[in-house]
């Protein structure tokens, strides 16, 4: 549809530093103007001119979306399309340390962490990288569950997912904060710094976007640490 009379197809894809894949696919076809691109990205296709296509496109972006990605196309009519869809390089949503290991932290500097998130895998695989830097984890897999075994004295900060059915991130953080307002609250999101906005941010001391760094998310506790630590 995008090339009736034929023409190139090409695809490519690279990884960022940043932990995202980028995959971009390129035609030499008919190309589409800003507005057909913009009601693509959209969904709102209904209001475009038929003939034009884009249908399946938009359905790529529902779907990237839902992965906790993104898609952009860059067009212009009569010079091809380009299409690229950003997506988490890891589908665990954790980005692994540079070199490979990170040094654990000294016994003193250690923090008790309590994690939340509904996700089995990321729940495991952050609790098994946060202990292997020296902390303590205690985990929960849902936000009633974390406010049961909240424990002041023995929670030094929270960690928990935004996106969580029942209870979400926004309303675990109010709670914690009900019960102990010094208690360090992170909140881990797909949204980035996005969710800044959000009344709930009140109630969290730092956004820990998806996918999770190791070596940044360490070095946020150590920084958490330090700025509790009473000057000598």
């Amino acid at each position: 549809q995008a090339m009736p009379e034929g023409g190139g197809l090409s695809s490519r894809a690279a990884a960022e530093e940043s932990g995202w894949v980028v995959i971009e696919v390129r035609d030499t076809g008919i190309g589409m103007t800003e507005e057909h691109s913009r009601l693509i990205a959209n969904r709102a296709l209904e209001q475009a001119p038929t003939g034009r296509g884009g249908r399946g496109l938009a359905e790529v972006a529902e779907i990237i979306e839902r992965h906790g990605g993104n898609m952009s196309i860059e067009s212009e009519p009569g010079r091809g399309t380009v299409v690229r869809l950003r997506l988490h390089a890891s589908r665990f949503q954790i980005i692994p340390p540079a070199e490979g290991v990170v040094e654990p932290v000294h016994p003193e500097q250690a923090s008790r962490i309590l994690l939340v998130d509904d996700d089995p895998r990321l729940l495991t695989v952050l609790s098994d990288t946060l202990q292997a830097c020296g902390h303590a984890v205690t985990t929960a897999a849902k936000g009633e569950e974390a406010l049961q075994i909240f424990d002041p004295a023995r929670h030094d900060v929270v960690i928990t997912d935004l996106g969580m059915p029942r209870m979400n991130g926004w309303e675990v953080a109010e709670r914690v904060k009900a019960i102990s307002p010094e208690t360090p609250v992170f909140l881990l999101t797909g949204w980035g710094e996005s969710v800044a906005a959000h009344e709930g941010s009140q109630f969290v001391d730092r956004v820990v976007a998806k996918p999770v760094s190791a070596e940044a998310l360490m070095e946020q506790l150590a920084e958490l640490r330090r700025s509790r630590t009473p000057a000598p």
